[in-house]
Order: structure tokens, then sequence, then C-alpha cells
């Protein structure tokens, strides 16, 4: 099971004759200004001409000296949050997009909230091992923070509230990690690894309400990971390793993942890549109608790329290939 960086050692999802072989990224920043190739079209609506055009990501090649930084997607121009290289990873933002929750990771993992105004950073919470992809619920106001963290052998779903500090344990699985809230914060999706197994994962849903636990995906000898509930509540996004397609006998996160989304009830999966890319942490437009993700090409080597539902288009943004890791979209 990958309790920390899952996006480390996915494999090539290219054929060799399309993948750039490039060595391995020693780049600690991107550049100051991105010169997007594939610059996104903002909304039409002026009522929303600055929705989702932030994305956040991690960059640097060592997980734990990565710094934290925007990228606007319709104009190109980024944004250093961070610059202490101490390992600032996985961001979620605020409801608002007025601020970030990340995983700080000099060592082990612990919670922060950035202020995007101040760049102030605040501690949230008690440290717990392993704390990181961390999700904001997405209700106006929320302070509710959902993330995965080991407590002794364990590893289940917990939630922070961002103003008090107050914590919860929301899951008794065990081997559970990776949150992301549904629109209305009503219900968690999460992945939970087979505890004979940690090899492969299925895909949950846990109930606030009701606080059961309901299965969606049924692969025993697959791996779902990466999952990512669409704003609009029709779709969870996720990664599956189902072939071995290194040839060394076992189906991990070193073989190809491939994009799938289905219906929060497990009905109409669907492959969206089908071995064009192998992709990493995906994360959905604040109108559900993309899919960006980083597309791995080797060691240390990611692109960010979209993925649109209606054309069945991939775009990479042209951001070049580097150590971009857990790209997020901000509403």
């Amino acid at each position: 099971m990958a309790l920390q960086d899952s996006t480390a050692t996915v494999s090539v999802g290219l054929n060799p004759t399309e993948t750039p072989v490039l060595p391995r990224s020693t780049a600690t920043s991107p550049p100051a200004t991105a010169t997007l190739s594939h610059l996104l079209e903002p909304p039409k609506n002026a009522a929303s001409e600055t929705q989702g055009q932030w994305i956040a990501y991690a960059y640097d090649s060592e997980q734990y000296h990565r710094d934290l930084y925007l990228l606007n997607i319709f104009t190109g121009e980024t944004r250093a949050l961070t610059t202490n290289r101490k390992g600032n990873n996985a961001p979620t933002f605020s409801p608002d997009g007025s601020k970030i929750a990340f995983s700080l990771c000099p060592s082990g993992c612990s919670l922060y909230i950035l202020d995007l105004q101040s760049l102030r950073t605040t501690k949230v919470g008690v440290s717990m091992s392993n704390m990181i992809f961390s999700d904001w619920c997405r209700q106006p106001g929320s302070p509710l923070i959902a993330y995965g963290a080991q407590d002794g052998s364990k590893r289940n779903i917990f939630q922070v509230n961002a103003d008090t500090g107050e914590q919860r344990q929301i899951t008794n699985g065990g081997t559970d990690i990776h949150p992301s809230w549904s629109p209305d914060c009503a219900k968690i999706v999460f992945e939970r690894y087979n505890p004979n197994n940690h090899d492969y994962s299925d895909v949950f849903i846990h109930d606030l309400n009701t606080q059961k636990d309901t299965q969606i995906t049924f692969t025993p000898d697959e791996d779902e990971l990466n999952v990512s509930w669409s704003p609009d509540g029709n779709w969870i996004a996720f990664g599956r390793i189902s072939q071995d397609t290194n040839g060394d006998g076992f189906k991990t996160n070193k073989d190809q993942i491939d994009l799938y989304i289905a219906q929060p009830d497990g009905s109409n999966e669907r492959n969206l890549t089908q071995g064009r890319y192998s992709i990493s942490t995906p994360t959905w437009s604040p109108s559900s109608d993309q899919i960006l993700f980083a597309a791995y090409y080797g060691e240390a080597r990611f692109e960010l790329v979209t993925y649109n539902l209606a054309t069945g288009q991939f775009t990479p943004l042209g951001t070049g290939i580097g150590p971009y890791y857990h790209p997020r979209w901000g509403p």
C-alpha cells in the first residue's frame, strides 16, 4: 500500500515512440511565468469569468523538498506559495478559494492552512502519521477538511475543523486513504485496501448520517486509487491498475494507471485513457466538464493534462514536463 507518495512509481502510459526521453528533473521550481502552448478558454459567462482559473500543485522531484505553486490556466501566470523546500504536498482549496490546506512533510506529514493573501501558514489539529491527501468540503463557508492518517497500525479517514482544530475519526476500515467529499459534504468517497493484500484497493463511500460504508468497485485483483468526486455530484474519478504492464509478475503502482469515472452507485464505469496516459491525482474543474491530471513519463517527469468529458479530447496545458505533483483545480 502506498501510504505516502503514490505518484512516485506509476508507469509510463504512452508508447515508447511517443514518450520524451528526458533525464530525471533536477529543477527545484517551475518557470516564473509559464508559456502555455494550450491555454484553456475562460468561461463565456461574465458572472463566472474568474471561476476555475487557478490550479495549485506541488513541485520538486523529492517529496520532502517540494514547494507549492499556483498556475493561472488562462494566462500562464505562476505564483510561488511556499519557498522553504520542506515537503509541501497535496494542496486543496477552501470553498471560496482564499486558502489552501496542504500536508507539510519534512519527515512525517502534518496538516497546515495557507492564507493566499498573506501567505501565512497555520498548523491544524494534532499531528498524526502520514497526514496526506486532504480534501476541503466545498460547501460555502465550511471549515471541514477530510484527510487520511495513520493511528498506530491503522490507517483511516479523519475530519478536522479548520476554525477550531477539533478532530474526529470518520472510518474504521483500518486501511482507508485519500478522501474526497460529495458536493453536499454528507458523504466521503475513499480507497480501502484489502486487509489481506495491501497491493489492491477498492472504492468505498462513507455516509456521515448513517455511518455506513458502501463499496462501489469490486476488483479484488486490481488497484483503485486517487479518487475525486465531481462538483456536480454525478461522477467519481479514479485511477485503476488492472494489468501487469512492466512484466514483473505483479499489478502494483509501478504499472499502467488508467483514468476511470463511475457514477456514485458504481454504474456507468468508463475507462477514459485506455492506455494513452498513465495518470495520477485527477481533479475536477468547478463546472465538472473537465478533469485535470498529472501524466507520468518516467521518474519525476510529469505533464499537466486535461480531459474534456464532452469532446473526449486530451489537452496538455503546455507547462512542459517536470516534477509536477498533486494538481488541484481551484473553485
